[in-house]
């Protein structure tokens, strides 16, 4: 008995496999057969755009439908303390310490993990130095960790952990003078808004009160 599988979107049908041929230019699809008559699709990397129904049909049997459906992959952006973070402050010279987490994933080893600043990739030989990534994949879940070191005014901005095709998540990272209180320093003011209020209402204070000549 020869099998065809279909992909169905909408009213959109697409022949992914008749036979032992393959008519889908997206090599994650592939065929195995065993005797005598066991035909698997396999999907490898499964994404959100894979979402359908899968039909197939042999020559003399009626269309059977399996429905995919791929499970949402959680990101985070943590910090020293596996806390989950959205924004941060960092005084000068310190080390900005961040660590991406992805998990409900098929295969983590099948995934590519990359730190940005704003769009600038970061990684060993980023031109900046001082820059230490370490990233780990097992089973259904991966770790990167990511180490900034003698943080400068510059290194401000969106850090952001891209899990190649799946998702991303991101965090604002504020590198403040050491003279700025230890709330803003360490991100324990009352909420984010308010450390950027009193960051804003110092830094027009030390512009405001130079003394008098």
């Amino acid at each position: 008995m020869t099998v065809s599988w279909y992909r169905k979107r909408g009213d959109e049908i697409q022949l992914i496999t008749f036979g032992f041929q393959t008519y889908h230019n997206d090599d994650r699809f592939s065929l195995s057969f065993a005797v005598p008559s066991d035909w698997r699709l396999q999907v490898r990397s499964v994404q959100a755009r894979d979402e359908g129904t899968l039909p197939v049909s042999g020559l003399h049997s009626s269309p059977y439908h399996q429905d995919l459906t791929p499970a949402q992959a959680a990101i985070q952006i943590l910090d020293e303390r596996s806390v989950e973070l959205k924004e941060k402050f960092y005084r000068t010279g310190s080390t900005i310490e961040l660590q991406c987490r992805v998990s409900r994933v098929p295969s983590a080893s099948a995934l590519q993990l990359i730190w940005y600043h704003d769009d600038n990739k970061l990684n060993y030989d980023a031109p900046r130095g001082g820059v230490s990534v370490k990233t780990e994949l097992r089973g259904t879940v991966g770790h990167s960790w990511l180490l900034v070191g003698n943080a400068m005014k510059e290194d401000s901005g969106v850090y952001s952990c891209n899990v190649t095709n799946i998702a991303t998540a991101s965090v604002v990272i504020h590198v403040v003078p050491e003279e700025y209180p230890a709330a803003i320093q360490q991100g324990r003011c009352l909420g984010a808004s308010t450390c950027l209020l009193l960051l804003a209402a110092l830094t027009h204070a030390c512009c405001c009160c130079h003394p008098h000549r």
